[in-house]
């Protein structure tokens, strides 16, 4: 993501201080009074500890210090400039530098800190941006010339993208028409729904774009597609998305078992598209198809799975508290599945009602992630009405190979996708898969993207 998606005009601003120590009290001081989520002293020290270790000047004019801290959410990125220059290193001889970049992360999101820190580095090394910063005499204006300087930067690289994007897409519409295909699936942004609207008027077959879910106010651009899917799993590859896309589809009744699908995509997280993919759905998806069958004469509602798919992503790819969590999340045919159950803790969701406890409901995602720590596992009733969580699984079943092979976990969703119509969603501590059981055997595995 761009700077300017994290600079703020409150935590963008000319500095007071005239020393390190003090420009770094000044700078957590500014960041913790707009977000009261976070301890001054706590963040001060993180901070200090990493510039103790190494100074953070990056050049003749900027320093760069940031802190990891455990368990923040998201990132911010505070700005301030000095009007004299400041001591930084810890040799005399060192220059001084007149910018100060803070930011602050998560701990548990190493990669994204890297990243944030990348565009930053981007942001000032274009020609001319620290002497038109230099001369600002404001914190409006610092704020209002940082943000021209950023959009500067990628304004040419959204061209570049978006032209690469409209040449996929028609290379996409023209295979279509080769292979006769029922359908173009995108696996992008919804602004692309402007290429769309541009190189496809006849209307020939339907397009599909599946993205994540973004603001009414932010997304006009998906009328250009027939259907859309809100698809936010992030950390997953193209083909693995792809697969998430497909199962829902099917069940949405927007894919039909016998047509090919044309499918545009690109590495995850990126806005721009790289792949063409042709695929024969019922020949390259017969697992897909059989589960989504399967499903069809089960209780289990396409949106609950829809939902403890994404969340199993979650905890997959963020953990809880910085740490790797593994559980199961039992799925359909609860009366069945609780038969060959019983409670390891006192079950956290008796007793309310069931308009309080259903996944569907996303103010419920943290208390789920919480009870995701506990050993056993959630069973859920097909309509998304969480029953329990810290459940243990109890069937006794053949030592077969398949079985036999497996860590606990799976060996339990194994067995009670067995004995019952549920669902198996299993997401492994020691790898952050999340594998799908249905009838003893594994329908769906999504690994976590180490691109």
């Amino acid at each position: 993501m761009p700077l300017v998606t994290y600079l703020r005009p409150e935590t963008t601003f000319l500095l007071k201080a005239d020393s390190r120590e003090g420009v770094l009290k000044e700078m957590v001081a500014a960041v913790c009074q707009t977000r009261l989520d976070l301890d001054p002293a706590t963040v001060y020290e993180a901070v200090a500890r990493r510039e103790e270790e190494l100074s953070t000047r990056i050049s003749e004019h900027i320093a760069l210090p940031h802190g990891r801290i455990p368990n923040m959410e998201g990132f911010v990125v505070a700005v301030g400039l000095s009007l004299q220059t400041l001591p930084w290193g810890l040799e005399v001889s060192d220059v001084p530098v007149r910018i100060v970049v803070l930011v602050l992360g998560d701990a548990g999101r190493a990669d994204e800190h890297i990243r944030i820190l990348g565009e930053i580095a981007s942001c000032f090394s274009q020609p001319g941006a620290v002497e038109q910063l230099v001369t600002c005499e404001s914190d409006t204006e610092l704020f209002q010339q940082l943000t021209a300087i950023d959009e500067g930067r990628i304004g040419d690289t959204e061209k570049d993208i978006e032209e690469q994007n409209m040449s996929l897409l028609q290379q996409a519409s023209a295979l279509a028409d080769a292979v006769a295909a029922g359908v173009v699936i995108v696996l992008g942004p919804k602004h692309l729904g402007r290429c769309v609207r541009r190189l496809d008027k006849s209307r020939k077959r339907p397009w599909i774009i599946a993205a994540p879910p973004s603001p009414r106010d932010q997304s006009q651009e998906e009328d250009a597609f027939d259907a859309t899917l809100d698809i936010p799993f992030r950390g997953l590859s193209g083909h693995q998305r792809l697969d998430v896309v497909i199962l829902i589809g099917l069940l949405k009744d927007l894919l039909k078992v016998e047509e090919r699908a044309v499918c545009v995509y690109g590495r995850t997280e990126v806005q721009q598209l790289d792949t063409i993919h042709v695929v024969d759905l019922r020949r390259q998806f017969s697992e897909l198809l059989e589960l989504s069958h399967e499903i069809r004469h089960t209780d289990i509602d396409p949106e609950v799975l829809y939902r403890v798919l994404q969340l199993a992503n979650e905890l997959a790819l963020e953990g809880r508290e910085g740490t790797p969590v593994g559980t199961i999340f039992v799925l359909g045919d609860y009366d069945t599945a609780t038969a060959c159950s019983y409670q390891i803790v006192i079950n956290p969701f008796r007793g309310y009602a069931p308009d309080e406890k259903n996944v569907l409901d996303p103010s419920l995602d943290e208390t789920l992630k919480e009870f995701s720590v506990l050993d056993g596992a959630f069973l859920i009733r097909g309509n998304g009405e969480v029953m329990s969580a810290g459940t243990c699984i109890h069937i006794t079943t053949p030592e077969d190979e398949a079985v036999s092979g497996l860590g606990t976990r799976h060996r339990a969703g194994v067995a009670i996708s067995t004995v019952t119509e549920a669902l198996a969603i299993v997401v492994s501590q020691s790898t952050g898969t999340v594998s799908v059981y249905k009838s003893g055997k594994q329908i769906l595995a999504l690994t976590r993207n180490k691109a």
